[in-house]
Formats: C-alpha cells, structure tokens, sequence
C-alpha cells in the first residue's frame, strides 16, 4: 500500500476542481488532471503489489497496464482502465491546438477512477492469480 491512498490523492484533485486558487488560474485543470492520473496509479501499483510484485516493482507503465487484462477475472475492465490511463496521460501535457480539459471531463475521470479502484480491490478479493 501507497503513503498516500488513490482515494486521498483523489479527494485532493475533487478539492482542486471544486475551488481552483486563484494563482492555478489557466493551470489547474493539468493538475486535477495529474493528481487523477496519479491516483489511478497507486490504485494500479496496489493491485500488483498484492497479485505480483515483481510487475508492481516495474518503473515501466505500458506492460503494468497490457498485463492487467491478463489478472483480471474482466478483461474488458484491464483494457477500459489503459485507455483511462491514456486519456489521462494526454490530459497531462500541453499540446499547441489543444484546449485544457473541461470540468465535465475531469469529473468524469475522478468518478471512473474511483470506479478502477473499487474494483481492482473487489478483484483481489474474488480471485486468485492466474
């Protein structure tokens, strides 16, 4: 388990989207954006902690991700969560003819994120590994 729980990194950004301060102005939406991302995965590096460390010790995102679809008893939620992780990714950075994300995109990424963490935590609970 993580310092800082996916759900209190979490709290953090809904707090952040709810009252920007005024020196995030322009800025914000990239930080609930990178606080969401991050809480998707502490929730990610908690599943593999309990289901495969030597996965979880990995720096590297695209195989954590590609072998979820693997462990999961759903398949279908391994690959939902890599274009979660994706969306959130490209969120993140600035590109030149993009605008930032919009609170309605934002909320729905915390709401799926809180969602991811549910049930990565219902898997480890229900299966064993394969």
């Amino acid at each position: 388990m993580s310092a800082t729980s996916a759900g209190e990194l979490l709290d953090v950004a809904r707090r952040l989207s709810a009252y920007p301060p005024a020196d995030l102005a322009g800025r914000w939406p990239r930080a609930v954006a990178l606080l969401t991302r991050q809480s998707l995965e502490i929730a990610i590096d908690d599943f593999w902690a309990d289901r495969a460390t030597a996965v979880a010790q990995s720096r590297a995102w695209r195989p954590k991700l590609l072998c979820l679809e693997t462990y999961l008893k759903d398949p279908e939620l391994g690959r939902e969560i890599n274009q979660l992780w994706a969306a959130l990714s490209r969120a993140c950075h600035v590109h030149a003819y993009e605008l930032d994300p919009t609170i309605d995109e934002l909320r729905g990424w915390m709401d799926a994120v809180t969602e991811v963490e549910l049930q990565l935590r219902t898997d480890l609970t229900s299966t064993t590994a394969p």
